[in-house]
């Protein structure tokens, strides 16, 4: 009975490794967005040692502040304190990423809060690899 499970077994473990290796993580934003004036948008994550944020985004008008933060941070930030980020890109139009990470739970955050009138639209493709 053990012989005639072995190759089973062998097959089962050898399709979930070729799934698992196969499998793509959804990017973090691919694609244009539009963020309210006062407002930010956010995308949430889970990440492992050493994955990295990689990617590029630009802003159609004016510009935004990127920022990369775990998930208690974010906390602060929707609050309205000042919160400790792996990744702030200050106000830029556009970016190139390439931010390393523990694991946990982050935000990729697009804020367009500093901005009292004018609504941004952001063109771009994130991905965590």
């Amino acid at each position: 009975m053990k012989l005639k499970l072995f190759p089973l077994t062998l097959l089962l473990i050898s399709t979930c490794a070729l799934v698992t290796i196969g499998q793509r993580r959804p990017p973090i934003l691919d694609g244009t967005i539009g963020i309210p004036a006062g407002n930010h948008w956010r995308a949430a994550f889970v990440a492992d040692d050493g994955d990295r944020v990689q990617g590029w985004f630009r802003v159609a008008s004016k510009d935004v502040i990127c920022l990369i933060m775990d998930a208690e941070n974010y906390d602060l930030f929707r609050k309205g304190y000042e919160p400790f980020v792996v990744y702030n890109s200050g106000k830029v139009t556009a970016a190139n990423l390439n931010a390393k990470l523990r694991r946990g739970t982050y935000y990729f955050v697009l804020s367009n809060q500093y901005s009292v009138f004018t609504s941004k639209t952001v063109n771009g493709l994130v991905r965590l690899r």
